[in-house]
């Protein structure tokens, strides 16, 4: 009998694969298994067909698997019959899930069917499938949507509210509907809209008011279905001593209105550390990453972005960890901010010029000195060395070296964090003073292949960053006597932010943006190169 099996076989049973019908059927009590049906070939649809309408014991987890395996084939002229007539209400919604990718008359009418269902579940369906914003639009529908808008489910009037603001706004004797619906819902709000019912009422656009709507209740069932989360923050000084009153945001995600920008659909947490230097808070969200800032006056600020749930998505104990997080933000101390040049230097679009030739760069000037550039003084010397034999067996090697005796490079590195989703980033990314020893005349980077062999390319554009100093002066018994102290952001494979501090022999790198020098910064360039 369709829609009936039996735990043992029938003789009258048929056998697929060597193993009787019940035994494939049976095996849907378990979704994992479902890759063991691509092995059926084309009996699988046979025997999913009449999973989705068995009877007996565990029936329902094989209905809705089977239905599940259905709904990723993808096969509206199977999912059709079965969200017209299935007796169990989830299978048909999964049905009409799958169908809902589909545009199609008849498809729609099914949609239009699942709207005017006494079961919620139904209604909810077919509301999604009305999300397709390229399904056909009638007001006979849009206004059936309207009245949605006082259904009892309130997931089901946030999303006849947001398909209505998008894809119905153009229809004015629907909007003139959906507007006489949402009067008589905000005359008595349920609680997800008394906040802003007064304020919604207010606005006259109908497709505004109408993605106010669904907006608010999105917000409402990210905070009752999300997840919880937990953040201490401890706030410390370069000595690890605790800093109270420290100023703590922390910034969550929440559904964005429509047309808005996920990313900057923002809520925040504000606080303070205590006497021992600590800030805890929590919240229940649907975010997946949080982002975080601690400052006060006299330090530099200190941010990061944490994900929630990564890594280890799918291990309870790591996810369980990841919401349960604590952090600890070291505060640089504002020392002695001083006036610089600042200059941006495209390396990348040098090459030619550099390639078996040394050319000078003039710091202050931020550029290549003549013929390359308007600068007048060489404070740095890039050399280019290519031997290539081919574009697939070459070596590439950057020398950057000095004119002057005592000039000198050394490497620090920046945006090192706690793990490799989340870093820690000062909006001091340097030491306030460039160090007093330890740099080298000159430096060298090397991209190269060969063949048989991986491409080879020590830049590092992500961490590695330098100090610097130059127009060295020494004295007799071999040490400076006076130079010019500087940084530089970003490695030298592509642009890298430059920063000379003019003041003789001053170490001071925190620069002071109200007292920039070169006055020709780019603004279209990345702001996480330079100091603020």
């Amino acid at each position: 009998m369709v829609g009936q099996y039996y735990l043992a076989a029938q003789e009258s049973e048929p056998v697929y694969k060597g193993k009787p019908e019940s035994y494939w059927i049976l095996l849907l009590r378990d979704l994992k298994k479902a890759d063991l049906f691509s092995q059926l070939g084309s009996n699988q649809v046979t025997i999913l067909l009449k999973a989705v309408e068995c009877q007996g014991p565990g029936a329902s987890a094989i209905r809705t698997n089977a239905a599940e395996i259905l709904n990723m084939m993808d096969d509206p002229n199977i999912l059709m019959p079965i969200a017209k007539s299935n007796l169990d209400v989830r299978v048909r919604c999964i049905a009409i899930s799958g169908l809902a990718r589909h545009l199609e008359k008849q498809i729609t009418d099914i949609m239009i069917q699942a709207l005017k269902d006494p079961n919620p579940e139904m209604r909810k369906a077919g509301v999604e499938g009305f999300g397709l914003t390229a399904r056909e639009k009638t007001s006979v529908d849009g206004l059936l949507l309207a009245k949605l808008l006082a259904d009892k489910d309130s997931e089901i009037r946030a999303g006849a509210a947001q398909i209505l603001a998008i894809s119905y706004n153009r229809m004015d004797d629907v909007m003139a509907g959906a507007m006489t619906e949402l009067k008589k819902v905000l005359q008595n709000p349920d609680p997800p809209l008394a906040s802003e019912a007064s304020r919604i009422l207010q606005i006259r656009n109908p497709a505004t008011a109408l993605g106010e709507v669904a907006v608010t209740y999105q917000r409402f069932f990210a905070e009752r279905d999300g997840d919880d989360w937990k953040a201490t923050v401890s706030a410390v000084d370069e000595q690890g001593q605790p800093i109270a009153g420290a100023k703590v945001k922390i910034v969550y995600y929440i559904p964005a209105g429509i047309g808005g920008d996920q990313w900057s659909s923002t809520k925040s947490i504000t606080g303070a550390t205590d006497s021992s230097g600590v800030f805890v808070c929590s919240h229940r969200d649907n975010s997946s990453q949080l982002g975080f800032s601690v400052e006060k006056d006299g330090y530099y600020p200190t941010s990061t972005e944490y994900y929630l749930l990564t890594p280890g998505l799918f291990k309870a104990h790591d996810v369980e960890t990841n919401r349960n997080a604590r952090f600890t933000f070291p505060l640089k101390k504002k020392i002695e901010p001083v006036a610089m040049y600042v200059h941006y230097v495209d390396i990348a679009h040098n090459q030619r010029q550099m390639t078996n030739k040394a050319v000078g760069l003039d710091l202050k000037a931020g550029d290549w000195v003549a013929p390359y550039g308007k600068g007048t003084n060489t404070d740095m010397i890039f050399t280019r060395e290519i031997n290539k034999v081919s574009k697939d067996d070459f070596e590439s090697n950057l020398i950057i070296s000095f004119p002057n005796p005592g000039d000198g490079i050394q490497e620090f590195r920046s945006g090192d964090g706690f793990n490799e989703f989340n870093s820690m980033h000062s909006k001091l990314k340097s030491a306030q003073a460039a160090p007093a020893s330890g740099y080298q005349p000159r430096i060298v980077r090397t991209f190269s292949k060969h063949p048989g062999k991986p491409y080879v390319n020590d830049f590092d554009e992500q961490h590695r960053n330098y100090y610097f100093h130059v127009q060295t002066v020494m004295d007799k018994d071999g040490k400076i006597k006076s130079a010019l102290y500087g940084k530089i952001y970003r490695d030298f494979y592509s642009v890298i932010c430059i920063y000379l501090n003019p003041k003789p022999n001053s170490r001071s790198v925190e620069y002071d943006p109200k007292h920039e020098l070169s006055g020709n910064e780019d603004p279209n360039l990345d702001p996480m190169m330079i100091d603020f």
